[in-house]
């Protein structure tokens, strides 16, 4: 097998996290692969190569794999043309490439090795046997996994999704600081784009604004773009700005959120062109309470139910019994595009959640009130679980806003 292994050259990359935070990651994730028998372990959600080894780049649009064997170094296949970006950004592996074509790289007598070969000789190097494997993911192509598995037909392969995930729930305290800075940076770009937003002014000078403002107080790019909707599309739940202008009495959706070292604060507000609806100061109300019931409910040792249960009360006892959401937050922190949530669907506070609260947890928490009857409304916010209970990161105002 061909690794790339060069680590000539100066960089000047400084990993997020020290060397031991990532030994320590690696160290939680072989011993839940030990207790599902796993000898292996093949990752490829870009959100969890990527709390493993610190790699944050876009080539994850093209096929790579990290191979994590129970002991000794994990190898990271992706195409050859990265191997710079490995040896710079995660020299904590092994980088074992593959061609897009024979003679790539400029080497015509170079032997042609596809993603499929560099897979199952990686995997056979390692002598590796019960191989867990993220199902869930899109990252790992059926036509190569399929292909990977009939050729290591000796092998047997694990669903072993939510083996990193589970690491991945409970933040440390530096992951915890970067959360804190990305809420500092959401709150500026939720300020801008309301000081931004009124009757006539366009979609896109909003999110200019927005982008502005990301940029400017130090975050980068999110996973999610920032949202923006209208009464025209309020109930299009991934869908954002258009070539418009916002119209008076308009109803106007944004969710956004800064970005440091990949982590993320989400953040929503439902704010109003030129006047809001009669009924709308009730509805605040009622979610605002019903958020505040959630936060405290936030508590170490709690299930995620217990906290639906909480914001499931405040609605019930406002009149509103026959009301339901199908949760009131789920589990962020790293993202890539498409989705600051990760992989799959997020771990959600539903009301039928056994999810354990622990001290560390990070939540995007929402509160929404759409045709109910009782006007609309929708405030959400980033809280990180402490020993007291929940912490609200986000602190853009809740009030009705009208612009």
């Amino acid at each position: 097998m061909n690794a790339s292994n060069d680590k000539s050259g100066a960089s000047s990359h400084v990993q997020p996290f020290s060397p031991e935070e990532y030994g320590e990651r690696l160290s939680r994730v072989r011993a839940l692969m030990a207790k599902r028998g796993l000898d292996g372990m093949l990752i490829s959600s870009p959100d969890n190569i990527c709390y493993l080894t610190g790699l944050s780049y876009h080539g994850y649009f093209a096929y790579q794999l990290l191979v994590v064997p129970q002991s000794g170094q994990p190898c990271l296949i992706t195409r050859e043309m990265e191997g710079p970006t490995i040896r710079d950004e995660v020299p904590n592996v092994r980088h074992c490439p593959y061609s897009d074509s024979a003679g790539s790289g400029g080497d015509v007598s170079a032997q042609y090795v596809e993603p499929v070969n560099a897979t199952v000789q990686t995997i056979s190097e390692q002598g590796l046997s019960r191989i867990g494997f993220e199902a869930n993911s899109s990252y790992f192509p059926y036509g190569i996994a399929q292909r990977v598995q009939d050729k290591l037909s000796n092998s047997e392969f694990v669903d072993a999704s939510d083996i990193v995930g589970e690491c991945r729930l409970v933040k440390s305290p530096q992951e915890i600081e970067y959360v804190r800075r990305a809420a500092k940076i959401t709150d500026a770009m939720m300020m801008s784009g309301i000081a931004t937003a009124g009757p006539g002014v366009l979609q896109r000078d909003v999110m200019a604004a927005i982008y502005q403002a990301m940029l400017h107080h130090g975050g980068t790019y999110p996973a999610f773009v920032p949202l923006l909707r209208t009464t025209d599309n309020i109930d299009h739940e991934h869908s954002t700005w258009e070539d418009k202008p916002l119209k008076y009495a308009d109803m106007v959706f944004l969710e956004l959120s800064g970005c440091v070292a990949r982590y993320h604060a989400p953040a929503g507000r439902l704010i109003f062109m030129g006047e809001a609806p009669k009924q709308t100061q009730e509805a605040q109300r009622i979610c605002d309470a019903a958020f505040s019931a959630t936060v405290d409910a936030l508590k170490p040792g709690v299930l995620a139910s217990d906290v639906y249960a909480a914001w499931q009360k405040v609605v019930d006892d406002s009149g509103l019994a026959g009301y339901r959401r199908h949760h009131c937050g789920y589990s962020v922190g790293i993202g890539f595009p498409p989705s600051w949530s990760g992989t799959g669907v997020p771990k959600s506070l539903r009301h039928d959640s056994d999810m354990e609260i622990r001290v560390g947890m990070v939540f995007h928490m929402m509160s929404a009130l759409y045709h109910s009857g009782k006007g609309d409304y929708f405030i959400s916010n980033c809280a990180v679980v402490t020993e007291s209970g929940g912490e609200v990161l986000t602190l853009t105002p809740h009030a009705v806003t009208v612009r």
